[in-house]
């Protein structure tokens, strides 16, 4: 058995401690690595004697708005037999996250693979400055446009923010309907929703309730 075994692509950040308890990490009695895959065992010693088990392979499948990465709950879990990973169990197949009991989070943090997290802040870096970058030409696009539109048109974009500031939503929805009656409304209606985001009818007829819906429209319900 190797010295050092660890679970590849395992971090941190892939499973949740459902427990504010620690305990000391249990013995290793099986680490048998495939690949990427892993069948890991253990023998934890509490009120009883638990087995730890940690199955499948640890999978990015994204990352979240603030750099942190998003792990596959279905390609890797890790249970405890002891009563409380019963309950963190429960707790993984609700929330879609690896929730694990004490047993099972200090299992785990003995076979971290630290060159997947360097890895992985290397990466959460490179995101970082990319994202700088992009709001910085946000902010710039956004300040160009504003000086375009208080040369172009005085006055208006402070005028237009007060209205709808100050009317509600039904209302504005009403003003917008009632523009679609003229030529100069639906002119301006056009420009303001192009096709990218308001595309043509495509009504699909659900074969349940014999409604139609267009799937273009994610708030369109059906049955």
């Amino acid at each position: 058995m190797n010295s050092h075994p660890i679970i590849p692509g395992l971090v941190k950040e892939a499973y949740v401690a459902g427990s504010r308890h620690s305990v000391p990490s249990p013995d290793l009695t099986r680490s048998d690595v495939d690949g990427t895959s892993a069948d890991f065992e253990w023998k934890a010693i509490g009120s009883d004697v638990y087995k730890v088990v940690a199955k499948g392979s640890v999978v990015i499948i994204g990352w979240s708005g603030d750099g942190r990465p998003r792990f596959d709950s279905e390609s890797f879990h890790a249970t405890c037999s002891c009563p409380d990973g019963a309950r963190q169990r429960v707790e993984s197949i609700n929330s879609g996250k690896v929730y694990v009991c004490k047993h099972a989070e200090a299992a785990l943090d003995s076979v971290l693979d630290s060159a997947a997290a360097n890895e992985i802040e290397s990466q959460r870096k490179a995101r970082a400055a990319e994202a700088t970058v992009v709001n910085k030409y946000h902010v710039a696009y956004q300040e160009t446009q504003r000086k375009e539109q208080d040369a172009k048109f005085p006055g208006e974009r402070k005028r237009i923010e007060h209205g709808l500031s100050k009317r509600s939503a039904d209302e504005i929805m009403t003003l917008l309907k009632e523009s679609v009656t003229t030529v100069d409304g639906l002119e301006a209606l056009a420009k303001l929703f192009p096709k990218e985001t308001m595309p043509a009818k495509t009504t699909t007829r659900c074969g349940r309730c014999k409604k139609e819906y267009d799937h273009n429209i994610p708030s369109d319900q059906i049955c």
